[in-house]
């Protein structure tokens, strides 16, 4: 049974994430529900060159059910990330279903480090880099543990514990092999 130094579950419930959200949706859903109410309850077309109400309706049930699962999906996202004698093991669910691990012997160096989400990374989840080679997972925040592999791999994982991320991952590699 392995050790663990340090275990961190993410999600995307901040009151910004949550503000934003809401915001985008609902702008999208009462400029829609508008449009829909005009047409299909009162019978007068929107706009110049209105869609038929068939069309109308199939735009309509598109809409909620992308509405649907982005909702769920964003809800029940969440980054697991654990520490452990053998290694880094992380987890971004839905999205990545299998735990992963990133064996210690694998890791050639480490650093806790602040990054600029949006300029390195185009933003959070699950984003490769544009200036720096390599993957990011992460969910809020601008700090994170970056690995960089033996095979020439860069992983960010984004962390709202720095310190205790760092000193769990200097442990770790300073862990002689039992």
């Amino acid at each position: 049974m392995s050790r663990k130094f340090f275990e961190e579950t993410q999600k995307f419930d901040s009151p910004l994430h949550l503000f934003l959200v809401g915001v985008i949706s609902l702008t999208v859903l009462i400029s829609f529900g508008q449009a829909f109410y005009q047409q299909i309850i009162q019978g007068v077309p929107y706009g110049d060159r209105s869609m038929s109400d068939s069309e109308m309706l199939i735009t309509g049930m598109v809409i909620l059910t992308v509405f649907v699962v982005f909702g769920f999906l964003f809800i029940r996202s969440a980054l697991f990330v654990q520490i452990t004698d053998r290694g880094v093991v992380f987890r971004f669910w839905p999205f990545i279903r299998k735990i992963r691990t990133i064996l210690k012997s694998d890791i050639a160096q480490y650093e806790v480090r602040s990054y600029k989400p949006i300029r390195e990374f185009g933003g959070w989840g699950i984003r490769r880099g544009f200036f720096i080679k390599g993957t990011a997972y992460t969910v809020r925040g601008n700090k994170g543990l970056q690995l960089a592999l033996k095979n020439g791999k860069k992983i960010l994982i984004g962390t709202q514990h720095p310190e205790a991320i760092g000193y769990a991952i200097k442990k770790m590699m300073e862990l002689k092999h039992e």
